[in-house]
């Protein structure tokens, strides 16, 4: 039965829906450890009926033994895409065969039962076209800064602080609707844009009139951030001013995101003492400021990548 929320209750879930199957897209270049840490907690998930499309951006073949090695455990696709973040998600998207597509980092964790909680959560709301995690720092279990505890539907203004790729979850109709990942954006596009890719792709689902829900109780690991890679600071910096400039409604939210946040970050590190974070959070918002300001060559798109929709081979 249905509630007068449009929930189907839980007997529903169990009888009526087999387990969906996940394609998990991960994209990664220079790490092995991390990507066999990440490729073990999914083993370990103990889920039936998956997929993983590793898109190996390294020149070498270091990752083909640790492939090879976990191949008995899982289904595993290793895919050669071009360098670049964005590039290297949509070439693995073409190759996806499964109900809901996932993005994991290669430095991140699923949980325990993480995928059945994902699989049982879709099928209580079949009217959403994806859920996003909160994610967690993987030392010590503590939610991300800014994500809340409530269970809300995305929207164009609560997407800033919401989304994160590791935690999207989006059912394979979704993708389809949604295309390819903006390659002018995220690490390694060549670009000084180097983040928001992630969300830039939900805003334009819910563009499509497609409901993506938020659900605190999905929570995906990550290790903290490092306070030391200044360049990278100012990098995600400059893709978070871009994105914003592309798409934010409100000033209000731009000057939240671009001067607010990182200056009480800066104001909060020199206070503790924590010089290093406040260089980070300086670096920061410099980007954020160089990514809203820089010229939009292409207000209209005209010349971007191709967005169109990813047909599968």
């Amino acid at each position: 039965m249905r509630s007068n929320a449009g929930l189907v209750s839980d007997l529903e879930v169990h009888r009526v829906h087999p387990l969906p199957k996940f394609s998990l897209v991960l994209a990664t270049v220079g790490r092995v450890e991390l990507v066999e840490r990440f490729l073990k907690s999914v083993a370990a998930q103990g889920y039936p009926n998956l997929e993983v499309l590793v898109a190996d951006q390294n020149t070498d073949e270091r990752l083909t033994p640790l492939i090879k090695r976990l191949s008995h455990r899982l289904s595993i696709r290793h895919l050669r895409p071009p360098l670049g973040l964005s590039r290297a998600r949509n070439a693995a998207l073409r190759h996806v065969t499964g109900d809901v597509v996932a993005f994991p980092d290669d430095d991140s964790v699923y949980p325990p039962e993480l995928l059945h909680r994902v699989a049982h959560t879709l099928a209580k709301y079949p009217g959403i076209g994806g859920l996003v995690g909160c994610p967690v720092v993987h030392e010590t279990g503590a939610p991300f800064r800014g994500f809340g505890r409530q269970a809300v539907d995305l929207t164009h203004r609560n997407v800033w602080s919401l989304t994160s790729s590791i935690g999207l979850f989006l059912r394979a109709d979704t993708v389809e609707m949604v295309g390819s990942f903006d390659e002018s954006l995220g690490l390694g596009a060549g670009t000084p844009w180097g983040s928001n890719e992630d969300r830039d792709y939900p805003l334009r689902a819910i563009d499509l009139g497609v409901r993506i829900r938020y659900e605190p109780s999905i929570r995906v690991e990550h290790p903290i951030g490092d306070y030391g890679n200044h360049r990278q600071a100012f990098s995600y910096g400059a893709g978070l001013g871009r994105v914003l400039r592309l798409r934010a409604t409100r000033l209000s939210d731009v000057a939240a995101l671009v001067v607010v946040r990182p200056l009480g970050g800066l104001a909060l590190s020199l206070l503790r003492g924590r010089w290093s974070a406040a260089t980070f959070y300086l670096h920061s918002l410099r980007g954020r400021i160089y990514g809203w300001r820089a010229p939009l060559v292409n207000e209209d798109r005209s010349q971007a990548p191709d967005l169109s929709p990813i047909h599968p081979e």
